[in-house]
């Protein structure tokens, strides 16, 4: 879908950038996104709020809806030992997965001043709950973030995001983490000269 110019401008670019997958206007749109409450470092910590900022900014402005979910990993499977045993599904650890990511959510969301909206916890792969949640939700924008990975000096979109970029057929916006500074110097362009056309100075 995309060219090497455009992954650059993704991930160099110093403000979010929109990618728009469909002509229709917006009325109203139902605008999703993922963040993950379970996160162990800075960089993360200023992704999700830097997503819930864009996300709010973005449904306040167009008078949209706002959902804000959360993947976890697929229910634990406990097999036997042999191919044709029986498949037992985990059932109480997967409950308590569950009652401890609405928790996680429900706080990391508290923390920020947003608009009315709607938390879900998605059971999931996120390259294949988020497209799947944005397709029967009929979001018609997706928020996600782009993130730097360790050791790497430039930002990278990463596998997941790109797997989801792919399979969205909503429009997406693409947002950096807080303090995220470009490695594109930034050059005057010198004097210029901007002039009105005829039709409106005549």
């Amino acid at each position: 879908m995309l060219s090497y110019t455009d992954w650059e401008l993704l991930r160099q670019a110093p403000c979010p950038v929109l990618l728009v997958k469909k002509t229709k206007p917006y009325h109203r749109p139902r605008v999703l996104t993922a963040i993950d409450p379970f996160h162990q470092h800075e960089k993360p910590v200023r992704l999700d709020a830097a997503l819930l900022n864009a996300s709010a900014s973005l449904a306040t402005a167009l008078k949209g809806t706002l959902q804000i979910i959360h993947c976890v990993p697929p229910p634990t499977v406990l097999t036997a030992g042999w191919v044709a045993g029986p498949v037992v599904v985990d059932n109480i650890k997967t409950d308590e997965m569950l009652k401890n990511a609405r928790k996680a959510l429900a706080a990391e969301v508290a923390r920020h001043d947003l608009p009315s909206h709607k938390l879900a916890i998605v059971q999931g792969a996120a390259r294949e709950a988020i497209p799947q949640t944005a397709k029967s939700g009929k979001a018609d924008i997706v928020v996600m973030g782009a993130l730097s990975r360790s050791g790497l000096k430039r930002v990278l979109i990463g596998n997941t995001a790109e797997a989801v970029l792919d399979a969205l057929e909503c429009d997406v916006l693409i947002v950096k983490p807080g303090k995220f500074q470009t490695k594109v110097a930034r050059r005057s362009r010198g004097a210029q000269l901007m002039a009105l056309p005829n039709a409106i100075t005549g």
